[in-house]
């Protein structure tokens, strides 16, 4: 190979494995519309959004983002793809030490009004406009049903090396909200 078809190599090289890194990231996008399609719209999302960080951990914050301009996509794959990204967050999220029962059995009931509880930082709060949470358990392909938008709010949290996320009523969601603001 000359010298420009060699540099070539290594240009596609660039793009395959950011490609790869989403594909981690975001694997029910990529099974949603097939992987052809999905290199695709990651070729189009870096050329809109460049990565600015020398971590890939970062490259694919934007990509549920844009996925919400795409005509071609399913309506709810920008909320699958928040779900996915939060999923992904919530794992590599700085370990806490967890408040137990037996943390509390040792204060003093005079000590309670003073004690600040926080949430651990491997959890986040999704409020969606599609059922992202049923869309992501789908069985076979979840563009085959009929999927209806929906205000959903989610709690996504990690326990251990574990992943999980649920919906929560309002209350809930507002609670751990006023929590994270350190209420």
């Amino acid at each position: 190979l000359d010298a420009t078809a060699r540099v070539d190599v290594y240009a596609q090289m660039y793009w395959m494995r950011i490609a790869d890194a989403l594909l981690e990231d975001y694997p029910r996008i990529a099974a949603l519309v097939g992987s052809e399609r999905f290199r695709a719209l990651v070729r189009a999302y870096l050329a809109c959004t460049p990565s600015r960080h020398p971590s890939l951990s970062h490259v694919g914050a934007g990509f549920p983002d844009f996925l919400a301009l795409q005509a071609d996509v399913p309506p709810f794959a920008a909320d699958l793809a928040r779900l996915e990204w939060a999923r992904m967050q919530v794992f590599t999220a700085s370990d806490a030490h967890v408040l137990a029962l037996g943390d509390l059995r040792h204060l003093a009931p005079d000590d309670w009004p003073a004690l600040r509880l926080r949430v651990i930082p491997a959890l986040t709060l999704l409020e969606l406009h599609w059922p992202a949470h049923e869309i992501w358990a789908a069985e076979g392909d979840p563009s085959a049903q009929n999927w209806d938008p929906a205000p959903t709010l989610l709690r996504v949290w990690r326990d251990e090396s574990r992943v999980y996320h649920t919906r929560v009523d309002a209350a809930e969601y507002a609670a751990l909200g006023a929590l994270r603001a350190g209420t």
